[in-house]
């Protein structure tokens, strides 16, 4: 099989899911009020957004914590959440990220396994190391061994939008198996995270790849050792687009159990900040669970377990975006939405980030006076790990045991 896009099959196989994406986005809008209802951020006339009962309105909220530059916990309602925190470490950047550290923000999602420029059906970390290149040089066998030995789960994310996700590069299921098995059998996850954005997000044969070689892998595991699988994709305030939900139906539809859905709560293409951020992301979490509803066949009287396969991921700080922030106060009441729906996961991207800038370290070169979208700081006012551990308050800090199964 061709990595190349068939010229008989591939389109029509695209226009044909893109049709059923389409038709649950029309289905959506009635969903969305036997399932969000108003008080989730959903409105009649489409337009922003309003918090709801768990999120933060712009007169209340962590207005102390964001002025300080650290979050105060936040009061999780009554109902609580099972569900599990953990924010995406780039295993690749330098310096590197103490993920193995035992700080609050050290419980992390392992990013990227792509494929090996050299060699497409072999995974490599970021493209430049092989797997036992990291081992060497950067310690990553022994530092997931160490994540382990204090208790908590190993989520390993594939794909992100830089590179090529395994399954795009790789033009042979089996081939494509195989490496998806060397970096199950050599890290032994909880979770397997797919990020798929980009030039991944379109290639159907890619998806069609990706869910025949793992139905294979997770067939020949034991329930002992089967991780929760998720998809992680981009979002818009209306939710999922066409091409997103494709990828999920053709992934449920090749025989993958998915945990859940991970959206992108983040970069929404216009000016926005704090109290707007928030807002906007509750806007897109709420019709994205009505489509998954639908996806999912959890229809009337199933609101709690539609909730339970949404995952939300924001970009803390500046955002790539000019103009948009999310800050302190947003993380807070996004940890609260989380809670009282009763979300299956929240992460973040990343924690490489989760600091304040030193002087000049994230300014725009447009000349424009928006923080810029660093790689290791935030871009905000805050203290080191003051996102996480906003985010995390009150949710188990890795998809590790009861945790993970209790998002699936």
């Amino acid at each position: 099989m061709s990595d190349l896009p068939s010229p008989h099959r591939s389109p029509v196989l695209l226009l044909g899911l893109r049709l059923l994406a389409a038709a649950v986005a029309v289905g959506m809008t009635l969903a969305a009020c036997s399932f969000g209802g108003t008080g989730a951020g959903s409105t009649a006339s489409g337009g922003p957004a309003t918090p709801g009962p768990g999120a933060t309105t712009p007169a209340s909220g962590a207005a102390s914590g964001q002025a300080s530059g650290s979050a105060p916990p936040s009061a999780p309602s009554s109902a609580g959440s099972s569900g599990w925190f953990g924010g995406y470490a780039d295993v690749t950047l330098k310096p590197l990220y103490p993920f193995d550290d035992t700080n609050p923000d050290g419980k992390a999602v392992l990013a990227f396994v792509i494929a090996d420029p050299a060699n497409p059906c072999e995974p490599s970390w970021g493209g430049q190391y092989t797997l036992d290149r990291a081992a060497a040089e950067l310690d990553l066998d022994q530092r997931v061994s160490r994540l382990r030995q204090k208790g908590h789960g190993v989520a390993l994310s594939f794909g992100g939008a830089a590179g090529d996700e395994l399954a795009r590069a790789c033009p042979d299921a089996q081939a494509l198996a195989q490496a998806y098995r060397k970096v199950i059998e050599r890290y032994a996850p909880d979770v397997l995270d797919f990020d798929i954005e980009a030039r991944n997000l379109t290639d159907v044969e890619a998806t069609e790849r990706r869910a025949e070689a793992l139905r294979q892998v997770l067939g020949d595991l034991g329930p002992a050792r089967m991780p929760q699988v998720w998809l992680t994709l981009p979002v818009t305030a209306q939710g999922l687009a066409p091409e997103a939900s494709a990828v999920v139906l053709q992934t449920v539809r090749g025989g993958v159990d998915l945990a859940g859905v991970n959206i992108m709560t983040m970069d929404y293409e216009g000016p926005a900040s704090g109290p707007k951020m928030l807002e906007t992301s509750i806007k897109a979490a709420t019709s994205t669970h009505a489509q998954l509803a639908q996806i999912f066949s959890l229809g009337q009287g199933k609101e709690a377990a539609a909730w339970k396969k949404l995952g939300l991921t924001p970009m803390i700080g500046a955002n790539d975006v000019v103009g948009e922030t999310f800050d302190l106060q947003a993380a807070q009441g996004l940890n609260r939405f989380v809670h009282d729906r009763g979300i299956a996961r929240l992460s973040m991207w990343s924690v490489n980030r989760d600091r304040a800038c030193s002087p000049g370290e994230s300014l725009r070169q447009d000349g424009t006076d928006q923080p810029e979208a660093a790689d290791t700081c935030s871009g905000v006012n805050q203290k080191r790990g003051a996102f996480a551990a906003a985010l995390s308050a009150g949710l188990v800090h890795a998809a590790s045991g009861s945790a993970a199964a209790a998002g699936s």
